[in-house]
């Protein structure tokens, strides 16, 4: 019985161990994807923080353009998270660790929405004869 009873303590304690675990993992799936009040806050963000670099709507000025959807330093939502927060050492792009994890997914969402859409560029191909 004594056994038993420090097999389950055993257990519940590598439980609780394993799921920060588990949650950390999930942080670089943006949790704000989509939603379109982040998307309005990421982009007042973005005027106050990022615009006198990347440009209006990301369309790059003394930084690269936002706009395309493709990122130098990593594609995934996670990677934009960590550039964001972290920066780009050696380049001009600094790191923003003030912002709250809130603001930067709001950031990430709203950079995600000034990408063309693949509807509209398969559309947009169709009509002008291209291959998209």
């Amino acid at each position: 019985m004594h056994m038993i009873r420090w097999l389950f303590v055993a257990g519940a304690v590598g439980l609780g161990l394993a799921s920060p675990l588990a949650q950390q993992s999930d942080t670089t799936r943006n949790p704000l994807a989509g939603r379109g009040d982040a998307v309005a806050a990421g982009h007042r963000l973005y005027d106050q923080t990022c615009q006198s670099c990347h440009g209006a709507a990301g369309r790059g000025e003394r930084a690269p353009a936002l706009d395309s959807g493709a990122f130098t330093h990593g594609n995934d939502d996670g990677d934009l998270f960590h550039t964001i927060r972290a920066g780009v050492p050696g380049s001009q792009m600094p790191p923003f660790p003030a912002l709250t994890d809130e603001q930067t997914w709001q950031l990430v969402t709203y950079l995600r929405s000034l990408a063309p859409s693949s509807a509209g560029a398969n559309a947009s191909a169709a009509s002008t004869g291209s291959a998209a």
